[in-house]
């Protein structure tokens, strides 16, 4: 071989390095080096004999080029990536332009307590505000960098594992140096710094273990300690700079100092002493102790447009009593020791005191001691108090003797805040929350009937407001195990979605809508409790589980007078009649969600589904109806029968309503097939099957189907009436008969398959097909689901607003004949396909003759037909199709998996393979159909791909329609696999 000449080798060796940055890029910016390699050389043959002719080895060769490719050493061989790029030069007119964002991450960080991994805070902050990512995109700028540009918002450490961002000045540091300044002295030793590090947590102070806060310290340069021995040099200036900055620590979840506490408390109590300023409402700090609840809260209140606001705020104060008002409730020494190394700390935003347990012997009631907290006038005037910087005292009751006094202690409240862990199979768990008292009720240990067998007079009493956030699998536990039924209930959901329009909000959304801080650990909890399923029963009780109960219904607690300020007289009487509704029915429907719709005429605008229980409370005429049945014309399928056969089957009074079909084969009895009521249990709709004639009523004819019964019956269909695909129908109905041949291509055998259009079938989702306008769906489901009828229904609705096209491949559909049937609608127009192997050029001369808004396909089935779908879609035309099989089957269908978005093996970081999704799928939303009012909706068909590819289960909307029209709505995740 010729060797280039050193011009044109230098040429080919860049063309070489580019391409390998091409496999990086596509390995997601990071791969082994032997796989580049040898991608390379599949991909270019000739580069392998040109590195060795000119004696380059992969390692060389790579090093020659370090502003395209970057080789880190390792024990595979080595990593090839992409250098960073280098960052620009930061203006001044660009840091004013980055200040709104590290002004934004801030406040995501004091949501998260202060602090939180960088790419926790960065997530969210992309969440919140997209446009952020283009900016420090455009000026080059990593998220840490912010910390530099700004260090008096943010500030940025690298640990050991990753990097961490706070909300400066640093969380842990504030409380530690502001309880160090007070002393004679700052520790001069690591012993003598850890044994106060270890005494200020003992008081309450939220911190890191003393070996963390140590490495903090040095990393903040505040202070060093000398290399020969454990000698710690403090930095004065580097403390008064850090102290400088200082914000509220209630902001940070940091409790001030108990001592400092107190001693403000005293000073504002004092008399004589002046106030110091603040910009908080003067309830925000009280000097005296709150008033005691009232015992309970009026039944009924009548009001006038006029009063609302004295209703809605006589309301709140009963609600108020101290807790509302900025008192906090401590009842002994705080210790933060059992979170340690199990992330409580970095994850909770509320302290949480554990109340020291009192002898058996005490006769008293149990109950909190209440100790006012006054802000620092710095404090003050930064930031407003929330309710949910406050420590909250909770106690576990796991004894008889503290059983009945919490008991007598509950009695005396008015108002119960309470949630219920592990259910609706097991009750683990019960939490009730007041102004005096959190209380997290053992039943494992004290047995679940002992427990609500206690509860059950005060949850049934009427003159005790129960509060409760999305009670329906509560319910259901507490009726199981003590047949308890709530009277007087408030769901804070409900009540959310009266507000916001969302009736599936979360605790944590309404917490942070009212501007209570989030519960930290509620995520994290979450995935726990997928793993383990029994994580609430287990014994000894973890304090962490403890505390996340009892921050369950504390910061509910706080959270409910800012809901009844929003709510106006009627909205508030709305939410109480819904929420007593909502928790009769969960009992009956074992949890399952009630929904409803606005009238169809409306549902253009978007209207999303809603919770019945409301609908009925704003509207008391409002009913759910079932869906209608048109007029069928069963009689004329029936008509085409020879007479022995008519008249039986006509005879039968479940033809009009049950009748599916009617099978006739030669020389066997014929007979028809019913649908019958499916078990609650079963999916799918249930049939039986039944002969026509028996022998002993058939009397001297045959009760077999002669070849003259057939032909009978084919010829009162017309000449040739049945197409290539072996089916035909008669004219102006919607029923399909469909004929089976022998090799000579005779009829021996009928499937006479019954057509009907039902009014209102589509409402079940409404939301689907109005409230998501640009979405195509797809409806799945085996043979005689009903998903044809659903299209009829479908298309007749949209074509009032749209402009509708059905490509009707047998007439199915629009039934035969040239005149459509009435069913889909005044102005639905119908394309016939004169054969199944033109749907494909029907769906497209569809689009480029006739300018359709909405497409409707009826059975896609082969390849050809799914690109075609792909062609519309991408034409911008909205399509409504159906297929067979469901979600998983149809992901390992090799012909129409395409429907859901192309899937092929790529290679990831590290040279591994992998199975992704390369493209958008064809159909956005999934409806599987099990029966007539049994479906299921997959809202993201995109996102549930992903989830079946990475083997996570995918998130799915199970609806059930009720004979009297009530719908009820399940979230499940399903698991699936990807062969």
């Amino acid at each position: 071989m010729t060797l280039p000449s050193d011009k044109k080798a230098a040429a080919e060796l860049r063309r070489l390095a580019q391409a390998m940055c091409s496999i990086v890029e596509d390995a997601g910016g990071s791969i082994k080096c032997a796989s580049a390699f040898t991608l390379l050389y599949e991909r270019d043959p000739a580069s392998k004999l040109f590195l060795k002719s000119n004696q380059l080895s992969g390692t060389s060769f790579v090093r020659k080029f370090p502003e395209l490719l970057v080789l880190t050493p390792d024990e595979g061989g080595g990593t090839l990536s992409k250098p960073e790029p280098k960052p620009q030069q930061v203006t001044e007119a660009d840091k004013k332009g980055l200040q709104p964002i590290a002004r934004q991450l801030k406040h995501i960080l004091e949501r998260q307590g202060g602090r939180c991994l960088q790419a926790m805070a960065c997530a969210e902050l992309y969440k919140q505000h997209p446009a952020s990512r283009d900016i420090l995109k455009k000026l080059s700028t990593k998220p840490s960098n912010l910390a530099k540009l700004f260090p008096k918002v943010l500030f940025s450490l690298r640990s050991p594992h990753d990097i961490m961002m706070y909300a400066a000045p640093m969380v842990n540091l504030v409380p530690l140096l502001t309880a160090l300044k007070k002393l004679p002295g700052m520790p001069t030793t690591k012993k003598t710094l850890g044994k106060k590090i270890t005494v200020f947590r003992a008081q309450g102070l939220k911190m890191d273990s003393p070996s963390t806060t140590l490495w903090h310290l040095v990393a903040a340069k505040i202070v060093t300690v000398a290399p020969d021995n454990d000698k710690l040099q403090w930095s004065q200036e580097r403390v008064d700079e850090v102290l400088g900055w200082q914000v509220p620590l209630e902001a940070l979840g940091c409790p001030a100092p108990r001592a400092a506490s107190q001693a403000a408390s005293n000073q504002l109590s004092a008399p004589g002493s002046p106030s110091p300023p603040s910009s908080a409402p003067p309830s925000s700090v009280p000097s005296s102790p709150p008033p005691s609840l009232p015992r309970s809260l009026p039944q009924t209140t009548t009001c006038t447009n006029a009063a609302t606001s004295d209703f809605s705020s006589a309301f709140c104060s009963m609600l108020g009593g101290g807790l509302l008002s900025g008192t906090i409730w401590t009842t002994g020494a705080a210790t933060d020791t059992d979170n340690e190394g199990e992330g409580g700390e970095a994850e909770g935003d509320v302290d949480i005191v554990r109340a020291a347990t009192p002898e058996p012997s005490t006769p008293a009631p149990v109950a909190a001691t209440p100790a006012t907290v006054a802000a620092t006038p710095a404090a003050a005037a930064e930031q407003q108090p929330t309710h949910s910087d406050q420590v909250l005292a909770y106690r576990v009751i796991d004894t008889v003797t503290h059983l009945d006094q919490s008991i007598a202690t509950l009695q005396t409240a008015g108002v119960l805040v309470m949630d219920c862990e592990g259910v609706p199979d097991a009750l683990p768990l019960i939490q009730v929350a007041t102004s005096e008292a959190t209380f997290v009720f053992d039943c494992v240990t004290l047995g679940e009937k002992t427990v609500v067998g206690a509860l059950g007079p005060l949850l049934a009493d009427e003159t005790k407001l129960k509060v409760l956030h999305d009670l329906h699998q509560d319910v259901v536990a507490l009726a199981r195990v003590g047949d308890v039924q709530l009277h007087h209930v408030m769901d804070t959901q409900l009540a959310y979605e009266v507000l916001n329009g969302d009736p599936h909000a979360g605790l944590n959304k309404v917490l942070n809508d009212a501007g209570v801080k989030v519960h930290g650990s509620k995520y994290a909890m979450h995935r726990d409790m997928d793993r383990d399923s029994k994580l609430f029963e287990r014994r000894p009780l973890a304090p962490r589980l403890a505390e996340y109960a009892a921050l369950d219904v504390s910061l509910l607690l706080n959270s409910v007078s800012v809901l009844t300020e929003r709510l106006s007289c009627t909205q508030l009487q709305q939410v109480l009649r819904a929420s007593q509704k909502r928790a009769q029915r969960a009992v009956e429907c074992g949890g399952h969600r009630h929904i409803g719709f606005p009238p169809l005429e409306t549902a253009v605008q978007g209207e999303k589904w809603v919770s019945l229980e409301l609908l009925e409370a704003k509207d008391e005429t409002y009913t759910t109806t079932a869906p209608t049945l048109d007029a069928d014309q069963v009689e004329s399928l029936i008509q085409l029968l020879p007479d022995r056969f008519r008249w039986a089957c006509l005879a039968d009074p479940r033809v009009q309503q049950d009748l599916i079909e009617i099978i006739v084969e030669q020389g066997r009895r014929p007979y028809a097939v019913f649908g019958v009521p499916a078990p609650a249990t079963a999916k799918g709709r249930k049939t039986s099957r039944e002969f026509l004639v028996d022998d002993a009523d058939a009397g001297e004819a045959s009760s077999d189907a002669t070849t003259e019964d057939i032909t009978h019956i084919v010829e009162q269909l017309g000449e040739n009436a049945f197409g290539n695909d072996n089916r035909s129908g008669i004219s102006g109905c919607l029923h399909r008969i469909s004929a089976m041949r022998n090799r000579s291509d005779d009829i021996y055998g009928l499937t006479l398959r019954v057509g009907r259009a039902y009014q209102g079938l589509t409402h079940m989702i409404q939301d689907v097909l109005f409230g998501m306008p640009e979405q195509s769906v797809l409806l799945l489901g085996k043979p005689g689901a009903g998903k044809t009828t659903v299209i009829r229904d479908a298309c007749r609705w949209l074509s009032e607003h749209h402009t509708v096209i059905i490509v009707d491949t047998s007439n199915e559909i629009a039934g035969q004949g040239d005149e459509p049937h009435p069913c889909i609608g005044a102005m639905t127009r119908r394309m016939m396909v004169p054969s199944l192997e033109r749907q494909k050029d029907t769906m497209i001369e569809c689009v480029q003759n006739h300018t359709p808004e909405i497409m409707v396909v009826d059975e896609i089935g082969r390849a050809q037909e799914v690109q075609a779908a792909r062609t519309v879609k991408n034409r911008g035309v909205r399509m409504i199709a159906s297929a067979h099989g469901d979600f998983s089957k149809l992901m390992k269908n090799g012909d129409l998996k395409g429907l859901l978005g192309h899937v092929k093996g790529v290679i990831e970081t590290g040279g591994k393979p992998k199975t992704k999704r390369v493209s958008e799928p064809t159909f956005d939303v999934v409806v599987e159909l099990h029966s007539r009012d049994e479906w299921t909706v997959i809202r993201d068909v995109g996102r549930a791909v992903d989830d079946v590819l990475a083997g996570k289960p995918y998130l799915v909307e199970r609806r059930k329609r009720f004979p009297d029209g009530a719908m009820t709505l399940q979230f499940a995740r399903r698991s699936g696999k990807y062969l």
